[in-house]
């Protein structure tokens, strides 16, 4: 941020949990043992731990479990439960009313939104800017007053967009829930073509929350064939699996490794033909010289 010099604060980064600090969080975090106990076993029954033991992510599930949700299975999962509960599903809980447009109507918008966000490198915008984003894209069937209206119930009272005071712009917040709600757009927009966003870094977080939920190995083939070769597209690949299930991440570490392979025999046989095309050249150039001494030698003699 850019006035982020001028404030004269010690910036600090939370680690993440150990699986002691997470098991005594959690323990801490509900007054019902029992409870605890279960998300605890739940956690370990589902391979978890990598998913929640950052301190944000670790409070989202306790407060999901806490209001009644089930532990979900991945990190995505867990997001997409807290969008649940921002667009409506909290107030059913708590037999209120505050929102007047339907929970699927402003989770679209707020994916369309992230989208445009994410696409145009941005994580804060203005309000007006908002609706700009928004208007163009949706538009065919919504008016202009309708998505304003779901702008402002994204505001408030669902707090799915933060203000900053600072700028007067708005966010999602955290940017990892920006990165989940892009890769809710690239899971149902089939005309986005993944191919082209493996390449870049500012991607691979929205790819791998994408890959969590998503069979990812036409990815990989699309992308060799598109570009010939994982030079630019290997870490973010590579990260995307690790994402995967269990089950699956051995058949697709297993396709990657095979298109490598390939890759580098590629490579070794494009070297090898260059160093051909060096000696031809030699041999081409090593012979007219000597045709030049043996003519040169004749007209002496």
């Amino acid at each position: 941020m850019s006035y982020l010099k001028e404030i004269e604060f010690l910036g600090i980064t939370l680690l993440p949990f150990t699986r002691e600090q997470l098991n005594k969080f959690i323990g801490g975090w509900f007054s019902d043992k029992n409870k605890a106990m279960s998300l605890l076993e739940a956690i370990e029954a589902r391979n978890l731990y990598e998913h929640v033991k950052t301190p944000l992510l670790a409070t989202i599930l306790c407060s999901l479990v806490e209001k009644g949700v089930n532990a979900p299975s991945s990190e995505n999962e867990i997001y997409s439960e807290r969008l649940r509960l921002l667009t409506g599903e909290y107030d059913l809980y708590k037999n209120i009313a505050r929102q007047k447009q339907k929970a699927d109507l402003l989770k679209k918008c707020a994916v369309k939104l992230a989208f445009y966000m994410h696409k145009t490198g941005v994580r804060n915008l203005a309000k007006k800017d908002i609706i700009n984003a928004l208007v163009p894209t949706l538009s065919e069937h919504y008016n202009q007053d309708l998505l304003e209206n779901c702008v402002e119930e994204l505001i408030s009272p669902c707090n799915i967009l933060a203000l900053d005071p600072i700028t007067k712009t708005y966010s999602f917040g955290h940017f990892r829930f920006q990165e989940h709600l892009v890769s809710e757009e690239l899971k149902y927009n089939r005309n986005i073509d993944l191919s082209e966003l493996v390449i870049y870094d500012w991607w691979r977080g929205v790819l791998c929350l994408y890959a969590q939920e998503n069979e990812i190995s036409a990815i990989i083939e699309d992308t060799y064939k598109r570009y010939g070769h994982f030079k630019n597209a290997k870490i973010t690949l590579e990260a995307m699996i690790e994402n995967t299930s269990q089950k699956h991440q051995k058949n697709l570490k297993n396709l990657l490794s095979g298109y490598l392979k390939s890759d580098r025999m590629d490579s070794m046989f494009t070297e090898y033909s260059d160093e051909i095309r060096a000696w031809d050249y030699c041999i081409d150039r090593y012979s007219d010289d000597v045709d030049n001494d043996l003519t040169n030698l004749y007209f002496n003699f």
